[in-house]
């Protein structure tokens, strides 16, 4: 069974540059005799922000994804699924399968306004759940009973368990000496079903054929039955029809065929005889064949000949078209380069031992179930075991110690740790990880505050174009785009492999795009090893800038990509800093906060626990699913300075769901429409005393049902005017008169036109006019279409204001100074293009 089967884990997020822990297993068929290959399941556990764009910047292609497991439901691990569903939908994926702790469901349910695609059919699997939804949902729902335990998939090639913990549950069963022996894989009973008889006279034609075949053409004896029963009734005009292709037999007619049982008997074992001689001459051939030209394939001749039964000419031809032109060596030099993938590229590299951190300040209110997983591959005469274990805190390890052992038959080859390093420190822990490993057993842990502190931050880089593109616009323009200590750290090109070594066992720290091969089934593979993709960055040579003062305000783009983000361009975000450590953010999309670690590093907690305000435009996913993961790290600050979040309805609602400390605790939410009401307004009064803010007005703009943009007038009257997502609109121009600067979308060039009416976006053209209108001094373009990832669209005006392009990472100081830069940029980039 699944002979051709190989199984491959790979790491998505690492918990830093703005990622989750994530893991993604693939299930690959192999070919017979070719290294052709197809992947035939792929499932991910936990999906953190930026997912989407994490596997097109790894080459994992989502259309093949499965299933998702949530080892928890929080920001860290499911903020990722919205945005993932409408990258499935993209791809023509018909179903996904979520499954997860308690609220899994609800979570999925109100992502409806803006995550529902007709495809992929999302189903929801909840563990331990005890009560079925009250409220109707686009997401078909299935539980499995809290005192029951169930697989979540069972199928060809794996089986997961889901084993569920609760923080303050009741049920205290003693421990269990192994799961999977508790739960046996069910057998489907064989069904013997007897074979038909024949009549005579069919027996007797059955035996005419099959000596026939014999004798004229031996590769049809397998299909005899399947020709017979075609032809029944008409077994003369068959005769005749093969008499006429074939010939007459030399040595038998018709009438010897039928005349007696002895006599087909006695030419059948003829026949047999020389059918053997022919399949050991062509094992002969096949033989010699793999010795000259693939030696590599002489293991598997037995499998070949089993499925080519019976096509042995087919097959012959078959492999003399792929190798008979083809030199040996060309053939090695194929293996070999295969094996070569992932190992030495002309960069140094070494293995460095760190130390598990000691600062455990885990929110442990915030979790109060979590899901373990046993993973069993099948395989051929064996399975291999997995388990993802992942402890919020060191309180859930005496739950771990009491649901999750292993017996000497069913030890894990291959644990995934997504608890913070922090818990090895903890005796009780690794006392459980010697007890459940065996001297094959390999360990994967997270810990994205390790990858982040090591090497100046250099290992923390998930999004590796998005950093090589930064390095490149810093060295064309070093006052827009400023790099952060990590960035400067990739000057260094030597790979670092992270272990961790404790009481005898050795943990390897998950480091972007790694991977590792459970179960091999090709020579070129290389089972149980990790595997590090070379980075190779180019450090482009850059002359040193004499520092300049800031000034304030300055914008900061952090996304300027529309609808999904891509490797180069972010979904939509700004950050404005107003004032000295005040700031707010306008439009949040996926993966905000992790390009706020990319702009200011170490400085990331300072700008969030000083953040204001969140100002969000309408509720299309990418300009609101970082809200989430925004709200979370904000809280593990400490911040005391209040938040307000000014959004539709659509998006309050969606937030509404979590009801945990980081989504309450001193963060106040309302409408962009409650908040225009002057008269009677604590919470426009409130903000407004605590940031100077002379005027904020939510303005309708011509998108989807309430979309908004944004008029802001600062305390020194510096006025500000963003657009949201809009066709031009003339209410926008009219409050929006004589702006400092406007950020206007641009999602498509000129000629694009009707895109542009189609979709309700704006052109290039479009945009500038709307600022010519305005009256504005300068006009920032922003939230351009993908197809244009490096270079934004052609730019073709007369515009008497200062008009700029966007770029993720860009610093703007709305000063003299700062758009004098600005301009020196853009003259140099149309130079370029």
């Amino acid at each position: 069974m699944n002979d051709q089967i190989s199984i491959s884990v790979s790491v998505v997020g690492t918990g830093c540059d703005g990622t989750g822990n994530s893991v993604i297993f693939h299930v690959t068929k192999h070919g017979v005799y070719s290294n052709d290959e197809s992947v035939v399941r792929r499932f991910m556990f936990n999906c953190g922000e930026g997912n989407q764009r994490l596997c097109g910047e790894n080459g994992i292609k989502l259309g093949s994804l499965n299933s998702i497991f949530l080892t928890r439901l929080d920001p860290m691990s499911a903020t990722g699924i919205p945005g993932t569903i409408l990258a499935l939908g993209t791809c023509g994926a018909p179903t996904l399968n979520v499954v997860g702790p308690r609220g899994t469901h609800s979570y999925l349910s109100s992502t409806a306004s803006f995550a529902k695609r007709r495809y992929p059919q999302l189903h929801c699997l909840e563990i331990a759940g005890d009560t079925m939804p009250t409220i109707e949902s686009h997401v078909s729902y299935k539980v499995i009973d809290s005192n029951a335990i169930a697989m979540a998939l069972d199928d060809l090639y794996v089986r997961i368990l889901p084993l569920r913990m609760q923080s303050h549950g009741t049920k205290h069963s003693p421990p269990l000496s192994c799961q999977l022996c508790e739960h046996p894989p069910v057998r489907k009973p064989k069904v013997n079903t007897p074979k038909p008889t024949l009549s005579k006279e069919l027996d007797e034609f059955h035996n005419w054929l099959n000596v026939f075949f014999m004798a004229k053409a031996p590769s049809k004896v397998p299909y005899i039955e399947v020709i017979a029963n075609r032809y029944k009734g008409r077994e003369d005009e068959l005769k005749r029809m093969l008499h006429e292709k074939y010939g007459s037999l030399d040595k038998v007619n018709d009438s010897d065929a039928s005349s007696s049982d002895s006599d087909s008997a006695s030419e059948i074992e003829t026949c047999e005889q020389q059918d053997k001689s022919e399949d050991s001459s062509f094992e002969k051939w096949l033989e010699n064949f793999y010795k000259k030209h693939n030696p590599a394939m002489l293991p598997r001749m037995a499998s070949v000949q089993k499925s080519y039964a019976g096509r042995e000419d087919h097959l012959k031809k078959m492999l003399e078209e792929k190798y008979g032109k083809r030199s040996r060596e060309e053939i090695n030099e194929d293996v070999s380069s295969k094996k070569a993938k992932h190992e030495d590229s002309g960069t140094e590299s070494y293995e460095a031992f760190v130390t598990p951190t000691f600062n455990d300040t885990p929110l442990k209110d915030d979790i109060s179930e979590i899901v373990f997983y046993i993973l069993e591959f099948k395989h051929t005469n064996s399975s291999s075991i997995v388990w993802v274990v992942d402890l919020p805190s060191s309180s859930w390890i005496s739950k771990l110690e009491n649901e999750l052992s292993s017996c000497s038959t069913h030890k894990p080859v291959f644990i995934v740790h997504m608890s913070s390093a922090q818990m090895l420190n903890n005796p009780l822990y690794t006392k459980w990880v010697l007890a459940n490993s065996s001297t094959t057993t390999n360990h994967l842990f997270f810990d994205g505050s390790i990858l982040s502190n090591c090497e100046h931050g250099r290992l923390g880089f998930n999004f590796k174009a998005s950093a090589q593109h930064r390095l490149n616009l810093h060295s064309q323009a070093p006052t827009l785009f400023p790099l952060t200590p990590a960035f400067h750290s990739l000057s260094t090109s030597s790979q670092c492999h992270l272990k961790m070594k404790v009481d005898s066992i050795c943990y390897t720290l998950a480091q972007a795009r790694m991977s590792y091969i459970i179960h091999a089934s090709k020579s070129y593979q290389v089972p149980n090893q990790f595997q590090y993709e070379v980075l190779n960055w180019e450090y482009p040579s850059i002359q040193a800038s004499p520092p300049q003062p800031f000034s304030y305000p300055s914008i900061v783009f952090l996304g300027t990509g529309s609808a999904a983000p891509s490797k180069l361009r972010n979904s939509s975000a700004i950050y404005l800093e107003y004032s000295v450590n005040a700031g707010m953010l306008i439009d949040c999309g996926e993966g905000t906060f992790g390009q706020l670690w990319r702009q200011f590093g170490p400085l990331t907690s300072q700008k969030l626990r000083n953040l204001s305000c969140i100002w969000l435009s309408h509720k299309h996913a990418d300009h609101h699913c970082g809200l989430l993961r925004i709200l979370y790290e904000r809280h593990q600050t400490h911040s005391q300075v209040p938040l307000l979040v000014i959004a539709p309805d659509d998006i309050l609602n969606y937030v509404a769901l979590w009801q945990q400390p980081w989504a309450t605790k001193n963060v106040h939410y309302i409408s962009c429409q409650e908040f225009n009401q002057v008269e009677d307004n604590p919470l426009r009064n409130n903000l407004f005393a605590t940031t100077g803010f002379q005027a904020l007005n939510s303005i309708l703009v011509h998108h989807c049902h309430g979309s908004y943009g944004l008029v802001l007038v600062l305390g020194n009257g510096y006025k500000i005017v963003y657009s949201g997502d809009t066709r031009p609109c003339n209410r926008l121009v009219f409050n929006g008169l004589d702006a400092d600067v406007l950020i206007h979308e641009a999602t498509f060039e000129d000629e694009m036109l009707d895109d542009a009416i189609k979709k309700k976006h704006s052109t290039v053209g479009e945009a500038i006019a709307i600022g010519q209108k305005m009256q504005a001094k300068a006009i920032l373009l922003t939230h351009f279409s993908q197809r244009y990832p490096s270079l934004p669209p052609k730019l073709q005006t007369t515009a008497t204001s200062i008009v700029g392009f966007a770029f993720d990472g860009m610093h703007v100081q709305l000063s003299s100074r700062g758009f004098d830069n600005l301009e020196r940029f853009m003259h140099l980039l149309n130079q370029t293009k």
